[in-house]
């Protein structure tokens, strides 16, 4: 949810580029091993399918359950993305929506600005994060240009507090920057399976 609240732009419109629903897939996997649902396991995965409570994170097994796959394909695959995590803010109350003023995408009002605030100053409060929800959110974020600074990719010491979802990370970070490249080079699909 938190990284929905980074993609929103400064009035208040939502993204609509087509890297950021892999990084939402991802973000739904990092608390997944957080919450020990999804394991790594020697060359594979083990995943908890029972249901969260989460509307996203449910309906993104589900998907990938259906479809099988590696967790690679899961996470590239078309499905979940920042509009799903748009209309738990919506449900939730977190967001409302503002009255449009021309054509083009709906703009929001986040009643969390406080905390989004702090998530964009996370390159900056690096040296003192210990959650690896935290370090997780930074490191699939600043790639994107989501923290209010140039692009940039993790160093190893932000990947070493990601803890546990540390593989979960890299590969999302991997597959974004794939997905960036293969957009700005008009590659049909470089994330795909293969």
């Amino acid at each position: 949810m938190r990284l929905a609240g980074l993609a929103l732009d400064p009035r208040g419109r939502l993204t609509d580029d087509v890297v950021t629903p892999i990084a939402v897939r991802g973000s739904i996997a990092v608390e997944m091993v957080l919450r020990d649902g999804l394991t790594d396991v020697a060359d594979s995965v083990e995943l908890d399918a029972s249901p969260t409570g989460f509307l996203p994170a449910d309906r993104w097994v589900t998907d990938w359950v259906e479809a099988g796959g590696t967790l690679r394909d899961a996470l590239v695959r078309p499905g979940v993305d920042q509009y799903d995590l748009r209309d738990e803010h919506v449900r939730a109350g977190s967001w409302t929506e503002r009255p449009r003023r021309w054509v083009g995408r709906q703009p929001y009002v986040d009643h969390r600005r406080e905390r989004t605030a702090r998530d964009e100053e996370l390159p900056q409060r690096f040296a003192s994060l210990q959650d690896p929800r935290d370090a997780a959110l930074l490191c699939i974020a600043w790639p994107l240009g989501l923290l209010g600074m140039p692009r940039t990719y993790p160093d190893e010491e932000q990947l070493e507090v990601t803890g546990p979802a540390r593989w979960v990370v890299e590969l999302t970070v991997d597959l974004v920057h794939r997905a960036r490249i293969g957009g700005l080079l008009g590659a049909a699909d470089t994330v795909g399976p293969g």
